[in-house]
């Protein structure tokens, strides 16, 4: 060794070996605390990605219950529905064949009680009706309506028009009459005045007045 080089005492090696320990002890802690950190970080993700994970799967489990609860759901109220829909149906056969055995029932008692001497000429008449099919008996309903439709609207266009005329001959011949009347009159007075000698003939009696006045004076 050279005589430069510092010299360490037993004290000093110690104290140097020490604090070298110490701060590997420091880096170990520190270290331990950031693996223990990490550690817990991942644990923690984990427990989230498991509770995640879960809750998925429950939300799925509780859809497909759903789905399935609906669909049981569906499917018993078709077939309530359809229990009804066959029920209806076998009520309204089970009605007519009730209608038609009473029907029946009625006819032949009907026939049975029937007696040709108890028929007036009116049923007679009406029982006319059933030898043409219900078209036929339409068409002749409607041609009937459409007959008398026609004869009421024809009846009272009729009546507008001889109302019309009627009102018009008053109003326009009534007073032609009396002007011809009147004309007359004046002719006939015209020729008596002309017999008389009485002089020119008149246009009206207060005008062939006139000249007899002067005359006369």
């Amino acid at each position: 060794m050279s005589a430069d080089a510092p010299t360490y005492s037993t004290n000093e090696v110690e104290a140097v070996l020490e604090q070298a320990v110490a701060d590997a002890e420091a880096q170990v802690e520190q270290l331990e605390e950031q693996a223990a950190e990490e550690a817990v970080e991942e644990a923690v993700e984990e427990a989230v990605e498991e509770a995640v994970e879960e809750a998925v799967e429950e939300a799925a489990v509780e859809a497909a219950v759903e789905e399935a609860v609906e669909e049981a759901v569906e499917e018993i109220e078709k077939k309530f529905a359809q229990e009804q829909s066959d029920a209806a149906v076998l009520a309204a056969a089970s009605a007519s064949t009730k209608e038609d055995s009473d029907d029946e029932t009625s006819e032949d008692e009907d026939e049975d009680d029937f007696d040709p001497s108890d028929e007036t000429i009116l049923d007679r008449i009406e029982a006319l009706k059933d030898i043409f099919s219900p078209a036929q008996r339409s068409f002749f309903t409607s041609a009937y309506s459409k007959t008398i439709s026609f004869a009421k609207s024809s009846t009272f266009n009729i009546g507008s028009a001889l109302w019309y005329v009627a009102t018009t001959s008053m109003l326009v011949g009534v007073p032609l009459a009396v002007a011809i009347l009147n004309e007359t009159q004046l002719t006939e007075l015209e020729k008596e005045l002309n017999g008389q000698g009485l002089g020119a003939p008149a246009v009206a009696p207060a005008v062939s007045a006139a000249p007899a006045t002067e005359e006369a004076k």
